[in-house]
């Protein structure tokens, strides 16, 4: 049996219970709740409710003078005032609380049963005998057979269904209480849009024109790059002409564990507390998934454990979920890791960034309502009003909306040279891929260096200045990627900002300063998160900083392999490590 919810978070589950039982008084009979269950730990508490079956049973309805009647009655009246000011509670989650309240109650009553088991250990009764008593004692509290009570399964004819329309959190595209999964490759711009849905969500603001239909808290669990954060936010802010200063708006102060339970425990305590001064979360939010897992992503019961726990955590409030994700090394159409998740969300969106600087956001699931039409952002710089240390402005970006448009096909490679070298690269991707599985790992983290392809292209009598023409028009045909040291077929994963010639930025004078998209403070990623190496996000036009790896020996000249003026530095540093969007 697991510790359980934290007892201010049982006591969160009570209050709530002992509200929608005032203001709804049927949930007593509909989940055989009774006075001797004891599902209250506080004897305040327990004296209301037994108040409450007091008017049922005499036939009256309940309502503030004849709960007053029965407290005088049993001589309880001064419990009136504190339980007059009970606000009405919708009966919604009765059945989940009234679940996690008798679990509790099981538990209280388990543990004297096993502190006399363990007394009677250390003594000289038969073992028999004790194995017998705690039988019994199992059985009076509950633990062996179903601690549940009969009335919460229900069996309903097909027509007394009652049909409603989706219940939305943005109009038109993700549904009040429901689970939804961002996924996209690094710096494709995944977390400012949730950092632009978090925001419109907790202001009510119209979210690219769609209405906020349930405007409210939204907790926002950061896995990293807090710093980098407060700056999107803030840009946000400028650009919207919104205040975040006293919006229910919440962002962790470190990543989630949602495999362990204890943890869980600690956020849930902290979750209802914040929910009791600033209203019911409308959503919650993980960015990313594999930063608050704390398992393995690949695994299956990992998996589902996480999702259990992030369904507990949103079900109080039937709150929204947002689980920000990566793709795949090699597969990038699904998001990284076990396919569980996959099957247990409700929304699926891609997020991928062209070539082209837009930011293509799509659906790839939608399981009970029409998909939402595809969307298209750029990033637009925004002079945050700040200096650096020398001086310069600090900037951030923006979504702004585009119209959508697909992304050209990559051009089709004609020469002999090309298609082989293709081929060739294609034959080191599997080769390498089943190195990976046959050591265990999952194969879509393979990667092939562009020193192990020229060197394959090589073996098969192509010379090395050929080599770096075929290369070079490959890539400028979109057949193939550059990341540092490392080639893969063309999936507009490198990351280019919206051109500065027709998008000037919003708040600033014009003048050079610093973006998220620069390299100013030396030590960011064009997301402005802190990244595990200085390799792991590129510009075009930009050179990345010498990343320094204990385990790996890296070229430390910055050389161009025979590309144009302004070309990415393919040489430096160490594989792209996660970073986030």
């Amino acid at each position: 049996m697991s510790a359980g919810p934290s007892r201010d978070t049982l006591g969160y589950y009570e209050s709530t219970l002992l509200r929608i039982a005032k203001s709804h008084p049927q949930i007593i009979d509909e989940f055989s709740l009774s006075v001797g269950e004891e599902l209250f730990r506080e004897p305040a508490l327990r004296t209301v409710f037994a108040a409450i079956v007091a008017v049922l049973n005499d036939g009256l309805v309940v309502d503030d003078g004849t709960l007053k009647a029965a407290l005088d009655t049993a001589g309880k009246s001064d419990h009136f005032l504190s339980m007059a000011s009970l606000e009405p509670a919708s009966p919604a989650n009765a059945a989940f609380y009234i679940e996690k309240l008798r679990e509790a109650a099981s538990r209280r009553a388990l543990e004297p049963v096993l502190q006399d088991a363990l007394a009677n250990l250390s003594s000289d009764r038969p073992l028999e005998e004790i194995v017998a008593d705690l039988e019994r004692n199992f059985y009076k509290v509950g633990c062996l057979g179903s601690t549940k009570k009969t009335g919460s399964f229900q069996l309903r004819r097909i027509g007394e269904l009652e049909i409603k329309p989706p219940q939305w959190l943005v109009q038109g595209f993700i549904e009040a209480d429901s689970l939804a999964l961002l996924f996209g490759d690094p710096a494709a711009g995944k977390s400012f849009l949730a950092l632009d849905l978090s925001a419109c969500i907790a202001t009510g603001s119209a979210f690219h024109g769609r209405r906020i239909a349930q405007n409210g808290l939204v907790v926002y669990i950061a896995g990293e790059g807090h710093s980098g954060l407060a700056r999107r936010l803030r840009a946000w802010s400028i650009a919207r002409g919104v205040s975040l200063d006293n919006a229910p708006f919440f962002i962790s102060t470190l990543p989630a564990s949602l495999c362990d339970p204890g943890t869980m425990g600690e956020i849930e305590r902290v979750v209802a507390s914040i929910a009791k001064e600033n209203g019911p979360p409308s959503m919650l939010v993980l960015d990313t998934w594999s930063r608050n897992l704390g398992g393995d992503e690949n695994s299956s019961a990992d998996t589902s454990l996480a999702i259990a726990a992030l369904d507990r955590l949103r079900a109080p409030w039937r709150a929204a979920g947002l689980v920000v994700h990566h793709v795949g090394h090699g597969e990038k159409i699904r998001a990284r890791g076990s396919t569980v998740l996959r099957g247990a969300v409700d929304l699926e969106i891609r997020v991928e960034r062209g070539a082209d600087s837009l930011i293509r956001v799509t659906c790839t699931k939608a399981k009970d309502i029409q998909p939402p039409e595809p969307m298209a952002y750029c990033l637009v710089d925004i002079d945050l009003g700040l200096l650096d240390e020398d001086g310069r402005p600090v900037r951030s970006a923006v979504l702004e909306e585009e119209k959508y448009r697909a992304e050209e096909a990559p051009k089709t490679p004609t020469g002999k040279n090309q298609k082989a070298a293709l081929d060739i690269l294609a034959v080191e991707i599997e080769r390498h891929r089943k190195n990976v599985s046959d050591s265990g790992r999952d194969p879509s983290v393979a990667r092939v260096s562009i020193d192990a392809w020229r060197e394959a292209c090589e073996a098969a009598g192509m010379d090395r200045k050929r080599f770096s023409d075929v290369k070079r028009t490959l890539k400028e045909s979109k057949a193939i990627q550059i990341e540092g040291i490392f080639v893969d077929f063309f999936s507009a994963s490198v990351p280019v900002r919206c051109p500065s010639a027709f998008r000037p930025p919003i708040g600033g004078d014009g003048k050079s300063g610093h973006t998220e998209s620069s390299k100013a403070d030396g030590n960011r990623t064009e997301t402005g998160q802190e990244p595990d190496n200085a390799a792991s996000q590129y510009l075009v036009g930009q050179k990345p900083l010498i990343a320094e790896d204990t385990n790996k020996t890296w070229p430390k000249k910055r050389r161009k392999s025979g590309e144009a003026e302004g070309a990415i530095w393919e040489d430096l540093g160490a594989e792209p490590a996660e970073a986030d969007s």
